[in-house]
């Protein structure tokens, strides 16, 4: 599967989730790259709701683009966040294309091969539905923003799994929340980066026995990186707003270790280039 975002001039072409995009445009793309396969993933299955079995391609078509246009529209106006992009997503028998302006979505599809022996009933429905999901690669994404060390030294009392009650920021709160409400970790959690005691309590994240809003940007940077990059599995997709900033020699080479280790699709976003 290939996904295809453009702004302006500006197109960045995405295949088996993993790619570098930079450039004025880069953080608007990888965030609509985010919220797209995050609709994707999250799109349930339809047949249940086609009732036309006259014309079932027919309509299972209109409310599959009218489905995904929804839940990308619904995440980006709880989020309060707004993107101006074209996108496009190929894959062997589907095509997608949309707009994004603002918190509105349209978007067609073009269905390019129809499954053999589909029947105007149930069981065809089924077939039908099955045979164009299959064709989607539902990837889970997760999103790093580059300001991930501020919204951590903000927000550390929320990345603690909570047993009663609910986890985690208001979805108002944007790519902040995209990012905490990712984090979920038991309390009892210990780890060390550049000789700094990395803890997990009930009252959040600490690092050298301080809150992590006592902390500085590169050991924040760094757990948020290991975290994601360590805890992922191949079926996740983890997209990185400069991945490098606040990182010094030591804490590049630490990094790579992570980047190296990784099972995950990664996508790199940034004003530049990632120096390998």
């Amino acid at each position: 599967m290939i996904i295809r975002i453009s702004k302006g001039n500006v197109t960045y072409a995405i295949q088996n989730f993993n790619g570098t995009i930079h450039g004025d445009s880069a953080y608007e793309i990888g965030r609509a790259l985010y919220f797209i396969q995050k609709a994707i993933y999250s799109i349930p299955r339809l047949y249940g709701k086609v009732n036309n079995f006259r014309d079932p391609l027919d309509s299972w078509k209109k409310i599959f683009e009218s489905t995904l246009a929804a839940i990308i529209s619904s995440m980006l106006t709880e989020g309060r966040i707004k993107l101006y992009v074209n996108f496009e997503i190929e894959s062997e028998i589907m095509n997608i294309k949309g707009k994004i302006e603002g918190n509105k979505v349209s978007l067609s599809s073009n269905l390019l091969k129809i499954p053999d022996g589909l029947s105007n009933d149930l069981k065809g429905l089924i077939l039908l539905d099955s045979f164009y999901f299959n064709s989607l690669e539902k990837m889970k994404p997760y999103i790093l923003p580059s300001t991930r060390d501020g919204f951590l030294a903000s927000f550390y009392k929320f990345i603690v799994l909570q047993t009663e009650g609910v986890s985690g920021i208001p979805k108002s709160m944007g790519l902040a929340a995209e990012f905490i409400n990712s984090i979920l970790i038991n309390p009892g959690y210990k780890d060390e980066i550049l000789g700094h005691q990395i803890t997990v309590n009930d009252e959040g994240l600490f690092v050298d026995e301080q809150p992590a809003y006592n902390s500085f940007s590169e050991v924040l940077s760094l757990f948020s990186l290991k975290y994601f990059l360590l805890n992922s599995k191949s079926d996740n997709v983890v997209i990185i707003e400069d991945v490098e900033a606040h990182l010094s020699s030591e804490g590049r080479a630490l990094l790579n270790e992570y980047l190296r280790s990784a099972k995950c699709k990664i996508v790199l976003v940034g004003y530049s280039k990632f120096s390998e």
